[in-house]
């Protein structure tokens, strides 16, 4: 055993208080509060600013730290339009709230797929959060579809504020 070790006393495995704040410190979590209808209760009216307002600071969201620093580890562009094809794929194959039951589990799967991307410094913690929120909004076949208009609004504005990324 190594005396040249980076926990104390000479213990080569962290304690629980040592996890703990190195759990807290990789997991801050973003806060997202948009809503994909007018009135929670009537899915008549979509959110006239989400699309506009709400999908821009989304964007600004993924390019900017807690601090408002650039972030180290930006959203790699390709990952990004790889979850939005992703989810246009379930567009052409869910015609109605019957296809949007079959596939509502997969598209669902879209949370841990961030997770692996972010696990491997592809995306960010503000994507991976705006999945895991943004899918927890659905529940129906109007959800799915406001939700792949966002997305679409979102990849503009991320594109106008990173030109230079392919």
């Amino acid at each position: 055993m190594s005396t040249n070790n980076q926990y104390h006393g000479g213990n080569r495995y962290p304690n629980q208080n040592q996890v703990r704040q190195n759990q807290q410190s990789q997991h801050t979590s973003v806060k997202y509060d948009f809503k994909f209808w007018q009135e929670s209760t009537d899915k008549k009216i979509v959110n006239p600013k989400l699309f506009s307002e709400e999908a821009k600071k989304i964007a600004d969201n993924f390019n900017s730290s807690k601090t408002g620093e650039k972030n180290k580890n930006k959203n790699n562009p390709t990952q990004i339009r790889k979850f939005y094809d992703e989810i246009l794929k379930y567009k052409t194959l869910i015609k109605d709230e019957n296809d949007f039951k079959k596939y509502h589990a997969y598209i669902n799967m879209l949370i841990p797929k961030a997770a692996y991307s972010k696990g491997r410094n592809l995306v960010t913690q503000e994507f991976t959060e705006f999945i895991k929120y943004s899918l927890s909004l659905i529940n129906d076949y109007k959800d799915f579809i406001v939700f792949v208009n966002l997305f679409e609004s979102v990849i503009a504005y991320y594109k106008e504020l990173n030109p230079s990324e392919k």
